[in-house]
């Protein structure tokens, strides 16, 4: 396959920052109360094998969880509605979702009290939408001139989507889903981190070949070339970066994707593995969220967030303020 390098910064534009982050879920439990882990004694034994002990999930609708968690980061920001120019809004899962797309933003800026405002969705990066709204934020400011940008990713697991992601061949565990909704502001702006740089790829596969070696070299040359490239924009290098944040999958697979992207096992983040599972695209900056609050790096500590969904894959390099 052909891959294409392109130039590493395309064209000028101004660095973005992030503020506000927040997020909610409202409780999580044990993974022994999922219903396919409760069937399956061994398939748990496994789960928790691997780090996965609690899982997060909301009681509310997949827009209450979002306005939930925007409001917070509005407070966090000491920012109201009419100080916000733009919306993003990510979500990877509506199944149940019986009326048009289009009215998940009409609720959330209701519920907001915002008005006249522009609004974009963004869902089919899945577990990278994350990365996906950023660049569309960032895109917003440099080219639109706007100045702040909320940016939501929503999710919740519903309709014939099972929580639990284990290889149909060997049953090795792979990941458990949870609810729960994520916001911050992309600013220019009074930021608390500093986007230095980022990439994101498609990489797919041809399902008629999509065997699991072929997933294992996809997936290496995938977060390779997105690492690679998030630090030659960023202008950094792998031995400054402080904490690496990946999803909160099986720790076996975390130590897998850690050796191939060239990180120390030392500095990859898996705290929240057992403590809420794998919530979507949410992970990477609830992850650096919680690493701040309790570690308080210094400023200037540098940050690379990796995600993947399918055979996308992202990388964001940000450094504390």
């Amino acid at each position: 396959m052909h891959e294409r390098m392109m130039s590493i910064v395309p064209v000028s534009i101004p660095r973005i920052g992030i503020r506000g982050i927040a997020y909610h879920f409202d409780e999580t439990a044990p993974i022994d109360t999922i219903p396919t882990l409760q069937a399956d004694p061994e398939l748990l034994a496994k789960f928790k094998k691997v780090g996965h002990e609690r899982f997060a999930f909301s009681h509310v609708s997949i827009t209450e969880q979002a306005v939930i968690s925007a409001r917070q980061t509005l407070d966090r920001a000491g920012m109201a509605a009419a100080d916000i120019d733009a919306v993003v809004i990510g979500t990877s899962e509506l199944r149940g979702w019986n009326r048009f797309p289009e009215k998940i933003g009409n609720e959330i800026l209701l519920a907001l009290g915002m008005n006249d405002i522009l609004v974009v969705g963004v869902t089919i990066a899945g577990c990278a939408n994350y990365a996906s709204a950023l660049r569309v934020a960032r895109n917003m400011i440099a080219v639109d001139g706007y100045r702040n940008v909320l940016v939501i990713e929503t999710n919740q697991v519903r309709g014939n989507l099972d929580r639990v992601v284990a290889s149909s061949q060997t049953g090795a565990p792979a990941y458990i889903l949870a609810d729960g909704a994520l916001s911050y502001i992309a600013t220019t702006e009074a930021a608390e981190f500093s986007v230095l740089g980022m990439e994101q790829i498609v990489k797919p596969v041809d399902p008629a070949q999509a065997d699991a070696a072929t997933f294992i070299t996809n997936n290496v040359g995938g977060f390779r070339h997105v690492t690679q490239c998030a630090l030659d924009r960023a202008g950094v290098r792998r031995e400054q970066i402080t904490q690496v944040f990946f999803h909160n999958i099986s720790l076996l697979l975390l130590r897998g994707l850690i050796d191939v992207t060239g990180f120390p096992l030392y500095k990859l983040f898996i705290d929240n593995v057992g403590r809420t599972s794998h919530v979507w695209g949410a992970d990477n900056l609830i992850g650096l969220h919680d690493y701040c609050r309790a570690e308080n790096p210094p400023s200037g500590a540098l940050f690379m967030l990796l995600c993947q969904a399918d055979t996308y894959y992202s990388a964001v390099v940000c450094q504390k303020l």
